[in-house]
């Protein structure tokens, strides 16, 4: 397992979890998603590893689950999206808005 450290050389956390901290954190949207690969390919890289603790799986689990939804909440919010991500509910028909 990778762990970060301090410039001491003192280990900080997992990097995974260092990872999803910053990706959780980054505000600039040109960053995001570079830092949600990241964190990401650090997760499902510790969840290869030998886990013999259910409870860690659950929250390597529970880290991508969350991930996975700043990034789509991202896409959402980007003014490149030409296309929704998830079709709606109401057959592909959008629904009013209060402007139409």
């Amino acid at each position: 397992m990778s762990t970060a450290r301090f410039p001491s050389g003192e280990p900080t956390a997992p990097l995974w979890q260092v990872l999803y901290q910053d990706a959780l954190l980054e505000f600039d949207d040109a960053k995001l998603l570079t830092r949600i690969l990241r964190a990401r390919n650090a997760i499902r890289e510790r969840a290869q590893e030998n886990l013999p603790d259910p409870f860690e799986r659950q929250v390597l689990d529970d880290a991508l689950q969350t991930l996975l939804r700043l990034e789509e909440i991202e896409e959402e919010n980007s003014p490149h999206r030409m296309y929704p991500l998830v079709v709606p509910a109401s057959g592909g028909k959008r629904p009013a808005t209060l402007g139409a």
